[in-house]
């Protein structure tokens, strides 16, 4: 009930009578009861609508790189994709791969930072709840006014040629004369106050009302498994899926696009406190198998039916699947990954005396059947 007040508070409602108007809260703020199943079955809301481009904007580029050459940013220039300046304060729209993995498309999520001192303090990061090219792009050079009012307007060019997520966009207008209108509030809204915005917490899969989901006393935005709640145990599972994953966590970090070229010439100073952010791996397996690892990156775990439901909601994803086996005398035991678009590969263990060793690694094989 403390969250409810404290939303209503936020937006500005009165206090509800009966049960059901609790109900119609939660809905219009797209959270459901909490005993409906997983975050992820969740309809998809949007803060932004479609709308057609003004004509007076319409093929009219206003270049603002050279006017933010010497601006210092908390975010790689490479990753930056539009800076735009109304009313003295700064925004710039970025992509990075921290929730949004590398793909079919090359092309990480969009993300907001904004400054209301001219860039000597930023924002903390939130999520668009947008990836590039699904199905949007958005338009570096845009003569639209970033900033009017409530409202925070980017020009797109629509990605027709590309698969793009189903679902059912608000609005229709020709492509490449587009812009997207976020409500700002809807866009920042924090309800829970644990600094991730809404936004982001439907992406992960976790509570927007609550700051720690999982209940195990570490909040949403510290806890590298914000949906699994921690058990300090040590047992052979622990012990494998524990050495596997920094295995898999390793290589997979290979992978992340660490470098691309600039969009703008802006500089990163090497004094600037660099935005905060968190690399995310998606996996489907079985949570029980997560529920003592300490790993350095954040690790959702997810069914194979919340995947697909994520998928269906966002747009191309492709989480990697582990698998663990191990025999009855707990003294070999194989962990299987793979994702759509990568072969599967087997990571191989034994234990000698109370210690377990890789015994074999990263075989590019078939697993066909439990071990022993």
């Amino acid at each position: 009930m403390r969250e409810i007040l404290k939303l209503m508070t936020c937006y500005k409602l009165s206090l509800p009578t009966h049960n059901l108007d609790i109900a119609k809260i939660k809905a219009k703020l797209g959270w459901a009861a909490k005993d409906e199943g997983s975050p992820f079955y969740r309809p998809h809301t949007f803060a932004f609508v479609e709308k057609p481009l003004p004509d007076e904007y319409t093929n009219k580029a206003e270049p603002h790189a050279e006017a933010f050459r010497n601006l210092e940013l908390p975010v790689p220039p490479w990753s930056v994709v539009r800076i735009a300046e109304s009313n003295d304060d700064i925004y710039v729209i970025y992509i990075n791969h921290d929730v949004d993995p590398v793909g079919q498309f090359p092309g990480g999520g969009y993300w907001l930072i904004y400054s209301t001192d001219k860039g000597h303090t930023w924002s903390s990061p939130n999520y668009l709840g947008l990836s590039e090219y699904q199905p949007y792009e958005i338009v570096r050079d845009s003569g639209l006014p970033i900033r009017e009012g409530e409202y925070l307007n980017l020009e797109v060019n629509r990605a027709s040629d590309f698969n793009s997520p189903s679902i059912a966009l608000r609005g229709q207008a020709a492509a490449n004369t587009l812009y997207l209108q976020f409500h700002w509030q809807d866009l920042v809204q924090d309800s829970d106050g644990d600094g991730l915005n809404d936004i982001l917490e439907d992406k992960l899969g976790l509570n927007p009302l609550v700051a720690d989901t999982d209940g195990d006393g570490l909040g949403d935005s510290l806890d590298p498994m914000p949906g699994v709640k921690f058990r300090p145990e040590a047992d052979d599972v622990a012990k494998v899926m524990q050495m596997a994953m920094e295995r898999i966590v390793e290589q997979k970090q290979e992978f992340l696009p660490i470098n691309r070229n600039p969009h703008l010439p802006v500089s990163l100073s090497p004094t600037a406190a660099a935005v905060e952010h968190s690399q995310t791996l998606f996996v489907t397996g079985d949570s029980n198998n997560f529920v003592s690892l300490g790993l350095p990156m954040r690790v959702i775990v997810m069914s194979t039916a919340e995947a697909k439901a994520a998928g269906d909601k966002w747009g191309d994803f492709y989480p990697l699947d582990i698998r663990l086996f191990i025999n009855k005398a707990k003294t070999k035991a194989h962990v299987l990954w793979a994702t759509d678009f990568r072969g599967e590969e087997v990571l191989e263990f034994e234990k000698i005396g109370a210690d377990w060793k890789f015994s074999q690694d990263a075989l590019n094989s078939q697993h066909t059947s439990p071990l022993p």
